[in-house]
């Protein structure tokens, strides 16, 4: 599984309405008014992207994002 953010248009609820019908296998991990986590098997971002009336965007995530204690204790290993 790999984890993507799609970016939402005007009307959110619409959008990830569209990305549960065109994504087989899609969890939406997280949303809000102008994005979405989704969890789903390797996409090619461009050809959904095409197929998506209400999405802007869609980026691969890389990297899981970190707290603020985790980065703290990051640095606090780094030299100098």
């Amino acid at each position: 599984m790999e984890t993507y953010i799609f970016i939402l248009g005007n009307h959110p609820k619409l959008s990830l309405a569209e990305i549960r019908a065109k994504v087989s296998g899609a969890r939406i991990s997280y949303y809000d008014e102008t994005s979405a986590f989704v969890e789903a098997e390797k996409l090619d971002s461009a050809k959904v992207l095409r197929s998506l009336g209400g999405t802007i965007k869609i980026g691969k995530v890389l990297h899981a994002p970190i707290g603020a204690q985790s980065l703290a204790d990051i640095l606090k290993e780094c030299p100098g």
